[in-house]
């Protein structure tokens, strides 16, 4: 029977692929649902619903929120922290539709035609049948809780075919995570629907003591279980705090948004909203150091941090503001002819050694006849190209006159007037040379793409902005090993940047893939120097997710993990 389950295909491993049309048997459906427990359990008909955050207090059972998991975050064939899986039966199928052991792990719904639906979002945690009809005894184990006052578990389940429905329990073990260990039979269900439905378990009779809760999959030539939108209620045994505030500029005190606000030693992190606020909760009582980072600030620590009861500690903190410095580098070859269908070349030297780059611009002077024609990039003394324009400007526009690409204009040169004059947003971000060294050989590169054309290169002047501490005379600190620092902001809107410090020259890989492992962009696939780099990075041209970016520098490998919000 299960052969024609192969009309659809996923591939779970390690990074979770699927393809093909999921196959039903609506001409043959299983007895009715049956539940049969010691404890009672609310039934709720299925419906999209959101979940509290951790740490927040439930308006309808005045519970603290301690476990709150939508699975949306975690990349397929993996589990959240703490989360662990026993596969007793060591069972697998070769069956192309789910290959492999059975464990339970995050699935992810591939979307049309090929859906395997969460109950909310596109990711849920399942688990399938083994092959030669051998029973499943799988067991799904959340981490140990030690929790007074009322205690409850909720969540969302299913099956997956309505010809192959599901059987489960939900067990509690007092004395280990071993599943001889879940004596205590908390509710027991067979044939479950494929609809969604929400189920509440009081699990009040354990408080006081330490338990573990596991939900085990003991059915017997099915298919697939989905389970979604886990939610744990109860209230600590120790007193939990808040640590909350807000992060400003000492100078303009205006908020910074995005900063990284850290509680050492747990490992908490919160980024600052638009109004510089953070809030960290959950926080045992206890004495801690919380550090504050952002960008070029210098790092902010904190000692003595005090949490006490269930008080909300403020931690309100003006980061000092860097200060920067520019300087002007131009050219000093004179005029430099552009040939009709060739390349021109202006060059401009840096000999000031011991400058890290922190922001460029260039000013670009340029007569020409036909702007539309050419393409101008800036090459750096490391290697990277910059395209700056392309083909701007629309027929018969002439010339670019103290045209300063910056990063941070406001308008795009492609929505540009010539003659270009002022401040324009180049094609590809400047801001990929952060960090790099200033010193060398620059170059401005134009090429006439038709015939018939006039013109010439003026001056092109760099303005590299340093660290006021980066005097021309002073030596320059490098890092003193690879750190991969993420991308700020994150979550992010499109725009993002990635930052990370390189202690010698090393060829360098940046790699974005999504959640079933396929590569979306390439972002760094060079040699760069020693320094502080940041690479900046348009996703406009991707979906909304969950993405993961893998760097690859001096003998090292670092993933960080993205969310995409449009």
């Amino acid at each position: 029977m299960k052969r024609l389950l192969t009309l659809f295909t996923f591939l779970l491993t390690a990074s979770v692929l699927f393809a093909g049309t999921i196959a039903t048997k609506h001409d043959s459906f299983a007895p009715a649902q049956k539940h049969r427990g010691p404890l009672a359990a609310h039934v709720i008909a299925a419906a999209p619903s959101g979940l509290p955050r951790v740490g927040t207090r439930d308006p309808n059972t005045l519970d603290d929120v301690i476990i709150s998991e939508d699975f949306e975050a975690i990349p397929a064939g993996q589990l959240p922290a703490g989360w662990t899986q026993v596969d007793v039966d060591h069972g697998s199928t070769t069956n192309q539709a789910c290959p492999g052991l059975s464990e339970w792990k995050v699935i992810v719904d591939p979307g049309a035609p090929s859906r395997i639906a969460a109950h909310s979002g596109t990711h849920f945690v399942g688990n399938h049948y083994n092959d030669n009809q051998l029973a499943n005894n799988d067991w799904l184990i959340l981490p140990q809780q030690t929790l007074t006052d009322s205690i409850f578990l909720s969540y969302w389940i299913a099956s997956q075919d309505p010809a192959w429905r599901e059987n489960y329990e939900v067990r509690v073990s007092t004395t280990g995570a071993q599943p001889a260990d879940f004596t205590h039979l908390i509710y027991t269900a067979t044939n479950i629907d494929t609809a969604f439905i929400s189920h509440r378990h009081d699990l009040t009779a354990y408080a006081g003591a330490p338990f573990y809760v596991a939900f085990h999959y003991n059915a017997t030539d099915r298919f697939i279980i989905k389970l979604d939108d886990v939610l744990l209620e109860g209230t600590f045994t120790s007193p939990h705090g808040t640590i909350a505030g807000t992060i400003t500029d000492d100078q303009s005190h205006a908020p910074l948004a995005n900063a990284a606000v850290t509680v050492t030693g747990l490992g908490f992190t919160a980024f600052t909203d638009a109004a510089g606020h953070y809030l960290i909760s959950s926080v045992p009582a206890d004495t801690y150091a919380v550090t504050v980072r952002y960008d070029y600030y210098p790092l902010f620590t904190q000692n003595d941090v005090i949490v006490a009861g269930t008080d909300t500690t403020v931690l309100d903190v003006e980061l000092h503001s860097p200060e920067f410095y520019t300087t002007d580098f131009a050219s000093t070859g004179g005029n430099v002819h552009i040939a009709d269908l060739d390349t021109a070349r202006q060059t401009i030297m840096v000999s000031t050694e011991n400058l890290s780059i922190a922001d460029l611009d260039v000013t670009v002077n340029i007569t020409h006849t036909w702007d539309a024609d050419l393409t101008l990039w800036l090459t750096s003394p490391g290697g990277h190209r910059i395209r700056l324009a392309a083909n701007v400007g629309g027929n018969a526009a002439e010339n670019f006159v103290d045209c300063r690409f910056d990063d941070e204009a406001t308008t795009p040169i492609g929505e540009g007037v010539a003659p270009f004059t002022g401040s324009f947003i180049p094609e590809e971000p400047l801001s990929v040379l952060d960090g790099e060294m200033a010193a060398g050989t620059w170059t401005l590169l134009a090429y006439d793409g038709a015939a018939d054309d006039t013109g010439h290169i003026g001056t092109v002047t760099l303005h590299v902005k340093t660290l006021g501490s980066e005097a021309a005379d002073a030596p320059r600190i490098l890092p003193q090993s690879f750190v991969f620092d993420g991308n700020y902001p994150n979550p992010f809107n499109s725009q993002t940047e990635f930052r990370f410090s390189l202690p010698g020259t090393s060829p360098v890989q940046l790699t974005l893939y999504n959640l079933v492992g396929q590569e979306v962009a390439r972002l760094v696939n060079g040699t760069l120097s020693a320094g502080t780099h940041t690479v900046a990075f348009n996703a406009s041209g991707l979906t909304s997710g969950v993405y993961f970016a893998r760097l690859s520098a001096s003998g090292v490998t670092a993933t960080h993990k993205m969310m995409l919000l449009k």
